[in-house]
């Protein structure tokens, strides 16, 4: 009897986001991590910061490492972002193909 079962790259391919590479701006916690889990669970990489690391730690644990990158940066200081960004692009070849800002606080730094 064939069987039916879908390998996990299968699965993956199917998935709406497979392809895409969203980097969510205060995405450890409040709406920013619901929206951080949604866009994993179908199928995107995601790129998140937060200013505390606990937070990004306790996300990852929940999304598993597959897919996820984060690293801590303060909105108010653009150049952790620079910085966070760069050293992703460089040591793991990620460049966001979409950017939400979900953290407290304007981009006015930006």
């Amino acid at each position: 009897m064939p069987s039916y079962e879908l390998q996990q790259t299968e699965i993956r391919e199917r998935q709406p986001l497979n392809h895409e590479k969203i980097f969510v701006i205060g995405g450890a916690s409040g709406t920013g991590a619901e929206l951080t889990k949604v866009v994993h669970g179908m199928g995107a990489e995601v790129i998140v910061s937060s200013t505390k690391q606990e937070k990004l730690d306790a996300l990852a644990q929940t999304l598993g490492q597959e897919r996820m990158h984060t690293f801590v940066a303060d909105l108010t200081k653009p150049e952790q972002f620079y910085e966070g960004l760069t050293q992703l692009i460089k040591r793991d070849g990620i460049a966001p193909t979409a950017i939400v800002h979900s953290a407290a606080g304007g981009m006015e730094g930006f």
